[in-house]
């Protein structure tokens, strides 16, 4: 009896203890994707990414800068090459060419937007084609008389024909009838002469010579 009363002692001390302990306390588990907060950024630091982004440098000043000494030092003329040297795409390097530009820079340079290419004063002279000298006007010459083989002069005064002398022709005349033309051997003039008539009793209209 006495061993069964120190059994039910026992497991009831046993109980206790156990009711008593603490239980152990649940932590939240720390989330590995989580990822930390980025800080933010001042509107100076804002700027400075933005004008490296976009120019290449964080100063837009020395881009400027850059483009003064490949453009009105060095005269690139390929603006491929000036992109190259700046790390930028030759699009991008026309754009800001053009607004420089627009901006009152480099007023004396050309843009040739289909070839990518920049003419500067000189050059643009040198290629400008030269106006071809106009001939040498030679002197107007005078028409070749045309020869022939007689020599008219109206004489100066009119004159009474003797009775044998022959009449002028013309070869745009038609020959009267009756009439026929004759040759003047002399001064070759053609006389108009009657038919019956012999012409070495005849006279010319013009020299007045024997026909």
């Amino acid at each position: 009896m006495l061993e069964l009363i120190v059994i039910i002692i026992i497991i009831s001390v046993i109980s206790k203890i156990k009711t008593d302990k603490p239980s152990p306390r649940h932590t939240t588990p720390v989330s590995r994707d989580t990822l930390p907060k980025k800080p933010l950024l001042s509107e100076k630091e804002v700027t400075r990414q933005v004008n490296k982004q976009i120019y290449g440098t964080e100063n837009p000043q020395d881009r400027i800068t850059v483009y003064n000494r490949l453009i009105l030092t060095d005269r690139y003329q390929n603006i491929g090459k000036i992109a190259h040297e700046l790390g930028i795409s030759r699009q991008q390097a026309l754009r800001e060419i053009k607004k420089l530009k627009e901006q009152g820079h480099y007023l004396q340079v050309e843009i040739d937007e289909r070839n990518y290419r920049l003419i500067y004063p000189s050059a643009r002279r040198a290629s400008s084609p030269k106006k071809p000298a106009s001939p040498m006007k030679k002197p107007l010459q005078n028409p070749p008389e045309e020869k022939t083989g007689r020599t008219f002069v109206e004489p100066s005064k009119s004159y009474r024909p003797a009775a044998n002398s022959g009449e002028r022709y013309e070869e745009w005349m038609s020959v009267p009838a009756g009439k026929r033309v004759v040759h003047c051997s002399y001064c070759g003039a053609d006389n108009l002469i009657s038919e019956k008539q012999d012409p070495r009793h005849c006279t010319c209209y013009f020299c007045r010579e024997e026909l």
